[in-house]
């Protein structure tokens, strides 16, 4: 038996898995969004209030917590808490269903060859107009050049900021 399928007509789609409801999916935002900074929020606290034992107090917490390394190795840390959560809530069966869901493409060396050089340029003219201008540094920029002072901070500041962070903002 044959099924003829007319040239106005469309063949019937069968889905295996239904899509998911908006209640699920917004659930799953919020576990993926707040999850990760909860856990590692409340980790790093229960470590600051272990080490300084009775001198703990909410400002300590919040300046150790803002402090360049530990942001940089809580940066690092992040997608192993994240990208769990991210892969049981997309719905494909193998890596490569994923990365299609995820919208993970293969990088095209010309492409980044190409906006590796507009960066460039870009930092190079934003550069030269705030020297022009004499405008002031970040405080933040300030903590992270401070910072960068020795080879293991320079590899957790490139490991964080130029791998992890855009990965895991795409």
């Amino acid at each position: 038996m044959s099924v003829e399928i007319k040239p106005n007509e469309k063949p019937l789609e069968i889905s295996v898995q239904s899509k998911p409801s908006l209640f699920k999916i917004a659930l799953w935002l919020i576990v993926i969004l707040l999850l990760p900074q909860l856990v590692l929020g409340f980790g790093a606290s229960i470590f600051v209030g272990i080490q300084q034992g009775s001198d703990f107090s909410e400002e300590a917490v919040n300046l150790w917590l803002a402090s360049i390394p530990v942001l940089l190795t809580l940066t690092l840390i992040a997608p192993f808490l994240t990208l769990p959560l991210l892969n049981k809530a997309t719905q494909a069966e193998s890596w490569r269903g994923r990365f299609d869901f995820w919208a993970v493409k293969a990088i095209n060396a010309k492409a980044l060859a190409k906006w590796l050089m507009v960066g460039f340029i870009f930092w190079l003219i934003s550069s030269f107009i705030g020297e022009l201008l004499k405008l002031p540094d970040e405080p933040f920029m300030l903590d992270i050049k401070a910072a960068g002072n020795s080879v293991g901070m320079g590899v957790l500041m490139f490991a964080a900021i130029c791998l992890v962070m855009p990965i895991m903002e795409s």
